[in-house]
């Protein structure tokens, strides 16, 4: 939901056009996703470009929104945290999927012998 509510207070405090607005709502849109439990590796995905933009881009605001940096570095960190752990156990993804479970087989140690 933090990611959700920078971009919403990015468009809610500036007068940007069309083009200003449309990567603040996608923002939007994976900070819900991610909220939800649906669609987690791809929002992860976009997420953590779009946060390696903001802090990368030369001049803040012009395509992207101008989100504050720390907010910026703290949100890509758990993007890229969540994304390897996928979603949990009572998202839509596991829903939708199934949960999956890894089975590690014991360890035998008469083969040894």
């Amino acid at each position: 939901m933090t990611v959700a509510m920078q971009a919403w207070r990015f468009i809610a405090s500036a007068n940007t056009d069309l083009l200003g607005i449309a990567p603040a709502a996608g923002l939007i849109m994976c900070g819900i996703a991610l909220t939800a439990g649906i669609f987690t590796h791809i929002c992860c995905a976009l997420l953590g470009i779009g946060f390696g933009l903001v802090l990368l881009s030369p001049v803040a605001g012009v395509l992207l929104p101008s989100i504050d940096p720390f907010a910026a570095i703290v949100s890509l960190a758990a993007v890229t945290a969540l994304g390897p752990l996928g979603p949990g156990a009572f998202s839509i993804d596991a829903r939708l999927f199934g949960r999956r479970e890894i089975f590690i087989p014991a360890k035998d140690d008469s083969e040894r012998s």
